[in-house]
């Protein structure tokens, strides 16, 4: 099924690279995605794969995984962190899809949200799977300035 999500990106002229991790036999996609801070662009790579033994499970429904490492250096501040974490989870009651995370113990934020997909009968995949890439591309340019602002704070 990577390999119709590949079509359908091409299709709607979204750039995009299909990817085999040798390492873990995963097949998936990145796609660039541009955000603004201060004028100056940062590229981040959105992935898209299916997660595992879902089909198994499920009876044939697939989930379909976008994930957004957002790589800002994290401090450290435990100040910093906590402010972080805040913001992410006032957003999160608001977003219209997916959720930003930051662990206690690691130095980045990530994005992520599950569509659902039934590889037989989803025939409007197309205008699913482009108006949610166009959502969370807008979700990441609506929050990373704020993400290195808060970061960038420092405690008193």
């Amino acid at each position: 099924m990577i390999k119709e999500i590949k079509e359908i990106l091409d299709s709607n002229s979204i750039t995009n690279e299909s990817i085999n991790d040798k390492n873990s036999g995963i097949n998936f996609i990145r796609i660039p995605v541009d955000v603004s801070l201060n004028s100056k662009k940062t590229s981040l790579n959105l992935e898209l794969m299916f997660v595992e033994g879902m089909e198994e499970a499920t009876n044939g429904l697939s989930l379909l995984q976008f994930f957004v490492t957002i790589d800002l250096e994290i401090s450290s501040e435990e100040t910093t962190r906590v402010n972080l974490m805040k913001f992410i989870s006032k957003i999160n009651h608001t977003l219209a899809a997916g959720s930003f995370y930051l662990y206690p113990n690691e130095n980045f934020i990530y994005f992520k949200y599950n569509m659902c997909v039934v590889k037989e009968e989803d025939s409007g995949m197309d205008l699913k799977l482009t108006r949610t890439i166009w959502l969370i591309k807008t979700q990441l340019n609506n929050y990373f300035k704020e993400f290195s602002s808060i970061n960038q704070m420092n405690p008193d």
